[in-house]
């Protein structure tokens, strides 16, 4: 299984880790990393998320 990230959601996360890093660059890691370790809990249990249907045709 595999999580596809949108354009949108990308742009999301940069914009997550600069709010954070104006205050401190090690806690916008963090969180990011937080973040990005939810996806694995996503692919480890796949039935855990759910499809977007207006994402269903992202490449």
């Amino acid at each position: 299984m595999n999580v596809r990230w949108s354009y949108e959601s990308s742009e999301d996360l940069k914009a997550i880790y600069n709010y954070i890093a104006n205050d401190s660059e090690y806690y916008a890691s963090a969180t990011i990393e937080k973040i990005l370790n939810l996806e694995n809990l996503l692919i480890e249990n796949p039935l855990l998320g759910r499809v977007v249907a207006e994402y269903l045709t992202c490449s």
